[in-house]
């Protein structure tokens, strides 16, 4: 896997090593999470694909179902740095210190 750790509020006056990588989550994924904004802590190669295998790994099934389709596909929408991953590398985009991932869920109505 990869070399992320994950911070929570709690543990960002101790921290020492590297800059911080920032996750925000928006609508239900914030109620799953219970967290506006997580601080990672990158080791250099990550891809998105390893910060969502690392946030499904902190919260769970309930936010496995959000992120994923049955397919395996993705559901949610994300952006890094404000650019949809959809025009860049998608899951295989690369992710690094001072990065911004933001996580939208799937919007529906009509």
């Amino acid at each position: 896997m990869s070399n992320l750790i994950l911070f929570s509020s709690t543990h960002r006056r101790g921290l020492q090593r590297g800059d911080k990588m920032k996750v925000r989550f928006y609508a239900t994924l914030r109620e799953l999470t219970n967290a506006v904004e997580i601080d990672l802590v990158c080791g250099g190669e990550e891809k998105v694909r390893d910060v969502v295998a690392l946030l499904v790994k902190r919260f769970g099934d309930a936010f496995a179902k959000e992120v994923f389709n049955e397919d395996g596909s993705l559901r949610v929408k994300i952006l890094l740095n404000g650019r949809d991953i959809d025009f860049l590398k998608k899951l295989e985009t690369e992710v690094s210190d001072k990065d911004t991932l933001h996580l939208f869920p799937p919007i529906g109505g009509g």
